[in-house]
């Protein structure tokens, strides 16, 4: 009988309930462009109600900036924070996870070129995009209405 009591006594005390806080996405790089996944976790005790701060999650986000190398930068950010609760409120954890691509950083002239005429970067070709395919340049008009005038 004490062996009963101990197995339901030991079984209602270790339940525990986990609740997801918040999720965040950013918005995720193509696949071409992914070097490598990246990812970052931590978490926090709360005892009797009293949270132990939040610098859990900044422990967290500077995990992640270290994975990636400098040139590089970070898109395609998951956060996820839960709690999960034992013992009826009396001990809780609070987690976040972190996921995130490292990117290659693409150089700026190809940027600037790219805003100038409109275009995304990606649209560009590697070698700075200047110029359009043969196959799809646009004739002039000027040229075109010289021509009918000279006639």
């Amino acid at each position: 009988m004490m062996r009963l009591a101990f197995v339901l006594l030991l079984g209602f005390l270790s339940n525990a309930c986990q609740t997801v806080e918040s999720i965040s996405v950013s918005q995720i790089p193509a696949e071409k462009a992914r070097e490598t996944e990246i990812q970052a976790e931590s978490s926090s005790p709360i005892i009797f109600f009293i949270p132990f701060g939040s610098g859990y999650i900044d422990t967290a986000r500077e995990d992640l900036l270290s994975q990636c190398a400098s040139p590089s930068k970070i898109e395609g950010t998951l956060s996820k924070h839960s709690s999960t609760n034992y013992l009826f409120g009396l001990f809780m954890s609070q987690k976040v996870a972190m996921k995130a691509y490292c990117v290659a950083a693409q150089d700026p002239s190809v940027k600037m070129k790219a805003k100038s005429r409109g275009k995304s970067s990606d649209e560009m070709d590697e070698s700075g995009g200047d110029e359009k395919p043969e196959g799809k340049r646009k004739k002039s008009k000027s040229k075109s209405k010289k021509a009918k005038k000279g006639e």
